[in-house]
């Protein structure tokens, strides 16, 4: 994270520049706010949670009480801040912004100034501040380039350019500081313990059922087919929710239970930005048993068998793979007595 002077243009006939803000820019969003993926729950741990997390407080009930832990309204107060799906979008906005030398600027601000342009006092200030600011460049709107455009400074140093810059929402700037990078943690592990030991675990007959709940005409089925999942132990059932959500996304979508904050909780789980867009295909499935770190080779013989046909007929994908192609048993045997061939494929 950098923190720019942003420089407001209010009018830019009279050359009236506001003053300076700061702006905490964000260089790399992905790996400012990844999460530490060793997860150890504690005794009296207390939770911070980000905007954009959706666990459902009421799932956390027993296990605040079996570990004597608690959520926190204060950043400087987590043990564990937890991060969620759509915090990216919650926490971080983008603007385009321009930006000009920090020297350029000086002298645009000593130009105004020394033309009665600007008050001593407001002049005082900024001067002052850009005194501790050590950053080569600062931002503005484009009155200010129009500004600068238009007065008798150093044209060697003015230059300026416009690129895109995130920023993060000032009331959450603490948690950038690196004494909190190590405490960010994603949901996901809070879920798995949240939907532990006394949740369904959907093995491959609990899958066969809920998916002829599905199949049913009864919209009711299908509701509880949906609820079981969502209270289900998900990292232990990941396998079958993988299955399911690929085979009936088109249903759980039309149904107006998967906007329920328990629903929800499941969606996010898998990586969906929207209940209402839950559908996967099988390489999906596989990227998500990785990320999950539950992949087994159990799962992977399942996976092939599942897939055999459609992988032979449609080909390659990015993670399935046709490694052998030979012939029927007849023309083997005829290569063999005609041909001498003793392995033809």
């Amino acid at each position: 994270m950098k923190n720019y002077f942003f420089v407001q243009v209010n009018d830019f006939s009279s050359n009236d520049i506001e003053g300076l803000e700061v702006k905490f820019i964000i260089e790399h969003v992905e790996r400012t706010i990844r999460p530490t993926t060793d997860f150890v729950l504690n005794q009296n741990e207390r939770f911070y949670f980000l905007p954009g997390v959706s666990i459902p407080r009421i799932k956390l009930k027993d296990l605040y009480a079996n570990t004597k832990s608690k959520t926190v309204r204060e950043l400087d107060e987590a043990t564990k801040i937890i991060v969620g799906g759509k915090t990216k979008d919650k926490l971080f906005d983008w603007n385009w912004l321009y930006w000009i030398k920090t020297e350029a600027f000086k002298e645009v601000l000593l130009f105004i100034h020394t033309n009665d342009q600007m008050d001593t006092y407001k002049y005082t200030n900024i001067a002052e501040a850009l005194e501790t600011y050590t950053e080569d460049i600062l931002l503005c709107n484009y009155d200010l380039i129009r500004i600068c455009n238009q007065l008798p400074i150093n044209r060697e140093l003015f230059c300026h350019s416009s690129e895109r810059f995130d920023t993060i929402n000032s009331d959450y700037s603490d948690i950038l500081l690196p004494a909190n990078l190590a405490k960010l943690y994603d949901e996901s592990s809070l879920i798995e313990l949240a939907n532990g030991d006394e949740s369904n675990t959907i093995d491959k007959s609990m899958y066969e059922t809920l998916s002829e709940m599905f199949e049913s005409d009864d919209t009711d089925n299908r509701v509880l087919a949906m609820e079981i999942m969502a209270n289900s132990n998900y990292k232990e059932s990941l396998l079958y929710l993988c299955f399911l959500f690929e085979q009936y996304s088109y249903h759980i979508c039309s149904i107006k239970s998967r906007n329920h904050v328990n629903f929800k909780s499941l969606t996010n789980y898998m990586g969906f930005n929207s209940p209402t867009y839950c559908s996967m295909e099988k390489d999906d499935i596989v990227k998500l048993l990785i990320e999950r770190d539950v992949f087994t080779k159990e799962m992977g013989m399942e996976l092939l068998t599942k897939y055999k046909g459609e992988v032979e007929g449609r080909g390659a994908t990015k993670f399935f793979k046709v490694a052998k192609i030979t012939f029927e048993e007849e023309v083997i045997n005829y290569l063999k007595e005609k041909n001498n061939v003793t392995n033809p494929e």
